[in-house]
């Protein structure tokens, strides 16, 4: 798992950090936050990171801000999304891989799917 910020969040969370809009850099999770961000650091402190922005990506930048909203956390979990098979390419295959995992909500194009739901 990895962690999706706000861009403009980045350099409080984590040491050293710069723009990642492609969840391929990690950075180490700075002491004073580790334990607020449990689930997204690593067993050495570190956790790759997306960074989102508005001009990216509108609408996970917003549905991130709404989470901030709730929770005064600037980020989401997110991770590439696969199990036991290759990283999901469409809607179809995400949804298959949602119900056999322990993940709570999958949110996909304009729908929040719940367990809930199933």
């Amino acid at each position: 798992f990895g962690a999706s910020i706000l861009s403009e969040f980045k350099s409080y969370y984590f040491e050293n950090s710069q723009l990642s809009p492609a969840m391929n850099l990690v950075f180490k999770v700075k002491s004073k936050i580790k334990k607020k961000i449990s689930s997204a650091v690593h067993i050495d402190s570190t956790t790759r990171v997306q960074t989102v922005s508005k001009n990216d990506n509108e609408k996970f930048y917003n549905l991130i801000k709404e989470f901030y909203k709730i929770k005064k956390i600037p980020m989401l979990i997110n991770t590439s999304f696969n199990v036991d098979e290759p990283i999901v390419n469409n809607p179809l295959e995400a949804y298959e891989t949602f119900c056999k995992t322990n993940i709570d909500i999958l949110v996909l194009q304009n729908f929040i799917l719940t367990k809930k739901n199933l």
